[in-house]
């Protein structure tokens, strides 16, 4: 969905300020943000699309950073 107003634009996808709604929708399905009193954890679900390496918005996005510890079944980093 397109902004309304100039004012209104969507945050980078990458890069200093970058947020994770302005990732991909293909993207933001698989991404699970679990929020307790005094931290957020992030879940990437890639299982089920069987990718084999990271797409390059998911680790150069500033949010996805701020919600360590990431975790990601089934791979070891």
């Amino acid at each position: 969905m397109p902004p309304k107003d100039k004012d209104d634009k969507l945050p980078p996808a990458m890069g200093p300020g970058s947020k994770i709604r302005a990732l991909i929708d293909a993207l933001k399905k698989h991404l699970i943000i679990t929020e307790d009193k005094k931290k957020r954890q992030l879940l990437i679900d890639f299982t089920s699309i069987g990718l084999k390496t990271l797409p390059i918005e998911i680790p150069k996005n500033e949010e996805v950073w701020s919600c360590l510890p990431i975790v990601i079944p089934g791979w070891l980093l």
